[in-house]
């Protein structure tokens, strides 16, 4: 009885290592997937030039620049165009996170295409693998053609790649892209570009973007090791227990 009793125990202490191994493995997931932004005010909450809504046109956060005339929008109206309110475009939108969002259009019928341009708080290393990231949302009455767009993503005219596309409209889906940092790149002050080009008539809303360099994701085996490595100290604490009885 006794010993079906310990074995009982044991197993219990068993299934709380693994539970504990699977939490700290996932810790360490988010340790190596976890990184602060180079790109300045990504979340757009930060617009010290525009004063109301009345004066949303072309307007854009600190520490961006506009591609012809992107817009400003804040789910308050404090800075920026209020979504569904002042224009049929972003009806019913809100930002991914905060308040503000940035938005731009694609209109391939007369080629004009908006964009950002935003600057960096850190100078990138040549041959480092960076990840640009954020959250896209495509509105459904913009035009009577309404379309979808991807982002091309460069450097001054040097092109690095393509975030694609929404699948779905009045949702926001993230994106990335992962590139490599060229000698071009690695200049203070530097500064990357985002501008849609779709089909039809599109309107886009951009937030949360981010750049961070790319974090390598631990192996299956890196996990495993850590948890070998833990088994040891349940097993004491199992013991300490054990004698306490």
């Amino acid at each position: 009885m006794a010993t079906g009793w310990l074995q009982l125990q044991s197993a219990v202490a068993m299934k709380h290592f693994y539970r504990f191994s699977i939490f700290v493995c996932g810790l360490s997931c988010v340790g190596f997937a976890s990184a602060s932004s180079l790109l300045k005010n990504g979340g757009f909450e930060t617009n010290t030039r525009n004063t109301g809504f009345l004066y949303w046109w072309g307007d854009v956060a600190d520490d961006w620049r506009p591609v012809s005339s992107p817009d400003m929008w804040d789910d308050t109206g404090v800075a920026g165009n209020v979504p569904g309110y002042d224009s049929v475009s972003m009806v019913g939108a809100h930002a991914h996170s905060g308040n503000r969002f940035a938005g731009m259009a694609s209109k391939q019928s007369i080629n004009f295409y908006e964009g950002l341009v935003g600057n960096l708080n850190q100078v990138l290393t040549v041959g480092e693998s960076y990840t640009l990231s954020l959250w896209l949302y495509a509105d459904t009455d913009y035009s009577f053609t309404p379309g979808f767009a991807p982002i091309r993503v460069s450097w001054a005219n040097t092109e690095i790649g393509w975030l694609a596309q929404n699948t779905v409209r009045n949702e926001w889906q993230y994106r990335e892209l992962v590139f490599t940092a060229t000698q071009e790149m690695a200049v203070p002050n530097g500064q990357i570009t985002m501008q849609a080009f779709g089909t039809g008539n599109v309107y886009l809303g951009l937030d949360d973007v981010g750049l961070a360099k790319t974090q390598p994701v631990p192996e299956p085996m890196t996990c495993a090791a850590l948890g070998l490595g833990l088994l040891p100290f349940v097993r004491r604490r199992w013991r300490a227990g054990q004698s306490g009885k």
